[in-house]
């Protein structure tokens, strides 16, 4: 989220989706698919948000994923798609991880040094399945893109 988006004390967007990050853009049509696939409705705010893009799609005002503001910069190679995923990854690679005394136990453990115990193996794998880092740099990188998704969301200040 920029700087210049307000949020609820719940963390919920206040301002228009104008003022969302791009991943924050793609988290909210994620949880638009998760809600309709099943079967409930999304929040006002995003089945606002998503309307309004599609009445102008709709009008013939331009590309859906302008619109929708998710488009990746020019010369981004960062599908939404990609950004989803990258936060799939890093949720998974947290959870294992905060299952150990540190990320360099954590690490020893992933790089196949130290035996899994058996209730993290599937995790371990999917992660692994997933190209997740093998490294305590790697897990510290997930953490602050984890981390700086939750400081943006709880954010509640407005900059000019």
């Amino acid at each position: 989220m920029t700087a210049r988006s307000i949020r609820d004390p719940f963390g919920r967007p206040l301002g228009p989706p104008a003022l969302l990050s791009r991943e924050e853009r793609v988290e909210l049509l994620r949880e638009i698919a998760d809600a309709l696939d099943a079967g409930r409705m999304p929040s006002r705010y995003a089945g606002k948000y998503l309307a309004g893009a599609l009445r102008e799609w709709l009008r013939g005002d331009g590309d859906l994923e302008r619109l929708l503001g998710v488009r990746p910069s020019k010369g981004s190679h960062k599908r939404p798609a990609t950004v989803l995923r990258q936060q799939e990854r890093d949720a998974m690679v947290l959870r294992f991880a905060a299952r150990f005394v540190s990320d360099r136990a954590a690490v020893l453990v992933l790089r196949g040094e130290r035996s899994c115990p058996d209730e993290l193996v599937p995790l371990r794998d999917e992660i692994a399945v997933r190209g997740a880092p093998k490294s305590s740099s790697g897990i510290t990188k997930a953490r602050r893109r984890v981390s700086r998704h939750r400081d943006e969301r709880a954010s509640c200040t407005v900059k000019p």
